[in-house]
């Protein structure tokens, strides 16, 4: 989706594309449930808001910073989201976690300084983007984990394009209008493509913890940096490459962390 919405946000504003993405997305699971092939079942529905919000904020936020940066250094930046799951988690939901985490979010939070590589007299905001991207995703999949007990992956995920609907118009009203013919159709491919990931994800939150889920979701960074790299001639520096190894290492960590924890428990 990464590679996809950099090649967008060339001829249409991020704005759009997040709103193609939440729009056509509910498109598709509402002809699935009028055909009653979907049932729905709202039952935590202030979560269900929450989860709304700050999925559709991360999301927007991610494609801003995917418009406004490379596309690698968005990817790295926002797919950090699982460490701030974990800690969220550790928080909110009382997921076992070890004292070191707070360290270990620290030298992650370095890592993204490298990543981002600023001149410390200015920096894109595309990196700004990216970091909210990833503190929303992170807060997000907090909620996923406790709402798979009461609701849906359906219902969860239709939270978050309503939620991402409303945000967007809210926010870029003026951003929104109708792109030519080829625009659109990859816009709709996108979408869709976007939007059955989601309901795996969702759906594979109620047998792992956001630790696991949100781990083993990072194997689409290196694959978006691999896509940034042929098609988008995109060039990978020294601190980009010590920075994301310190990301990694610090969500690698966190897993044991709590994996080793839990068999103890």
């Amino acid at each position: 989706m990464g590679l996809m919405v950099k090649i967008l946000s060339q001829s249409i504003p991020a704005e759009l594309i997040a709103f193609g993405r939440f729009f056509f997305g509910l498109f598709a699971v509402s002809i699935l449930v009028v055909a009653r092939l979907v049932k729905l079942k709202f039952v935590n529905r202030p979560l269900l808001i929450f989860r709304g919000i700050v999925g559709g904020f991360a999301i927007l936020c991610y494609f801003k910073s995917v418009s406004l940066i490379p596309l690698a250094d968005a990817a790295v930046i926002s797919f950090s989201y699982p460490i701030f799951g974990t800690i969220f988690a550790a928080i909110f939901l009382k997921e076992e976690l070890k004292p070191q985490a707070l360290l270990v979010l620290m030298i992650a939070l370095f890592g993204m300084v490298l990543v981002a590589d600023p001149k410390f007299r200015t920096i894109n905001i595309g990196y700004v983007f990216a970091l909210i991207s990833s503190l929303c995703a992170g807060a997000a999949v907090t909620s996923v984990r406790q709402l798979r007990k009461t609701d849906d992956p359906w219902s969860i995920s239709i939270a978050q394009m309503v939620g991402g609907i409303i945000i967007v118009s809210l926010l870029s009203f003026k951003s929104l209008s109708i792109p030519n013919p080829n625009i659109l159709l990859l816009l709709v491919f996108a979408s869709l493509i976007s939007t059955i990931g989601q309901l795996l994800l969702t759906y594979a939150y109620e047998f792992c913890s956001v630790t696991v889920g949100g781990t083993i979701s990072l194997a689409v960074v290196p694959t978006t940096v691999v896509l940034a790299i042929v098609f988008l001639g995109e060039t990978i520096t020294a601190s980009f490459l010590v920075g994301s190894s310190m990301i990694f290492g610090s969500a690698i960590y966190l897993l044991n962390s709590q994996t080793e924890a839990g068999s103890k428990g």
